[in-house]
């Protein structure tokens, strides 16, 4: 459709010369065009939540590194930390755990993706730490966003739940990571202020574990 608006601006007469109706309605196709556009992202986006989530059991077990996850994850989130101050502590000599390699990319993913979007303010700060705790192997996601209210934090595993629905959340994005480390028999903790920020922390069992 952005095509055919194209070639129109591009055959009419110039802005000046344009009638009031012809320029009005011109402008009126480029906007639903791009909320067409706008629409079928959105659409694309429920559809690969959906299936995601829909996904029964783990289908890749194996042992796998935490920090290699972590480096992956960043790089497919690159445009959304590029704006950030990072900030990286990652366990030197790391166990492996045993899990699904993809799937635990996932997890990371989303749990980047809701911190970047928390922090639409000035001197966003993202800190992402791996280490061993107890036996276990830890991931830390820690923003200095806006936190979350705790009736707001208790219902973040919920399915279809979001705040940002008008901005195209599907409310699917952290019940799948939810889904995920459940079947990993991972513990997730979430510590969360408003207006200071929000510490995710997931405890993995190392690959040695029964």
């Amino acid at each position: 459709m952005q095509d055919i608006i194209d070639d129109l601006k591009r055959a009419s007469p110039s802005t000046a010369s344009q009638p009031p109706t012809l320029q009005q309605g011109l402008e009126e196709l480029n906007y639903t065009s791009q909320s067409v556009q706008e629409s079928a992202q959105r659409i694309g986006c429920i559809i690969h939540d959906l299936k995601h989530f829909s996904r029964y059991g783990l289908s890749n077990v194996k042992p796998v590194a935490l920090n290699h996850i972590v480096e992956t994850a960043l790089r497919l989130t690159h445009n959304n930390v590029k704006r950030l101050q990072l900030q990286l502590s990652l366990h030197p000599q790391l166990p492996a755990i045993k899990g699904d390699e993809l799937q635990l990319q996932l997890v990371l993913i989303n749990l980047i993706q809701n911190a970047c979007l928390a922090m639409d303010k000035p001197h966003p700060l993202l800190t992402i730490e791996t280490g061993i705790e107890e036996g276990r192997v830890y991931l830390k996601v820690i923003d200095n966003g806006c936190g979350m209210q705790p009736h707001i934090q208790a219902r973040i595993r919920e399915p279809f739940f979001t705040t940002r629905r008008e901005q195209g959340g599907t409310g699917l994005g952290l019940s799948t990571t939810n889904k995920i480390l459940v079947e990993h028999g991972a513990q997730w903790l979430i510590h969360s202020q408003p207006n200071i920020g929000t510490e995710m922390k997931i405890l993995l069992g190392m690959c040695n574990e029964a």
